[in-house]
């Protein structure tokens, strides 16, 4: 069963990609993500810059409790 997984936008936010990698921990299974924006063209070079992600946490407990939802079908 493979561990290691990615998600990249193609189309809405194109250059965002965002990898997973599971792995056991005892009794539970812990999760490691990594978030990587690629600026396609000149604007969004500049947009990322003023405008980097400044909340890192909440981006990823977003992604953490959407995974959660799809996983016990809430």
């Amino acid at each position: 069963m493979p561990s290691n997984f990615g998600w990249i936008e193609r189309k809405g936010r194109p250059g965002n990609h965002v990898y997973f990698n599971l792995g056991f921990s005892g009794g539970s299974t812990n999760l490691a993500m990594k978030a990587i924006w690629e600026a396609r063209g000149l604007w969004a070079r500049l947009f990322g810059e003023l405008s980097r992600r400044k909340d890192a946490k909440r981006f990823f407990d977003g992604v953490v409790n959407n995974l959660r939802r799809i996983v016990t079908n809430r």
